[in-house]
């Protein structure tokens, strides 16, 4: 009789539990885009997606020679989570290790911020690289490749 009581509990736990063990986690859509200053490609910026909702993961990704990006979430150029983001901007002078919060791939991260270290300063207006006064946003996930573009107002 005993092990007829715990069979059946088992039996309606197992797959209670199971339901609630992150099985439902969103899973991020890739994302690329192209980042430029007056109409010129920016190389050498970190793009980073600030999530506007509290259950939002940040995502970012580093701009090459052409001003090119692929976001980045959990794992190397994954994307990002659907979702509503206001995106800031760094460039290569104002790259620092601390502002990267998440960078699973360390070492690709680390090889691309020496990468960069390597390369001229250049510096963009301050709302771009500041969340609260950002005017950049986006919402994931985004159709075809993504458009970003920087003045010299901040505008």
């Amino acid at each position: 009789m005993r092990r007829a009581v715990v069979l059946c509990c088992l039996i309606v736990l197992i797959p209670w539990l199971g339901s609630g063990c992150g099985g439902s986690r969103a899973k991020p859509v890739p994302v690329s885009g192209i980042l430029l200053e007056d109409g010129k490609p920016l190389a050498a910026a970190r793009v980073t997606f600030n999530p506007v909702e509290s259950n939002g993961r940040m995502a970012f990704g580093l701009t090459d020679s052409e001003g090119r990006f692929r976001l980045t979430t959990f794992k190397h150029n994954d994307g990002a989570l659907p979702g509503r983001y206001k995106i800031t901007v760094a460039v290569q002078g104002e790259i620092k290790e601390a502002d990267v919060k998440v960078a699973h791939d360390r070492k690709e991260m680390f090889r691309e911020m020496e990468r960069l270290r390597n390369l001229k300063v250049h510096k963009i207006h301050d709302n771009y690289t500041n969340l609260a006064k950002t005017p950049l946003q986006a919402e994931v996930p985004v159709e075809g490749e993504l458009r970003i573009e920087l003045n010299k107002n901040g505008t």
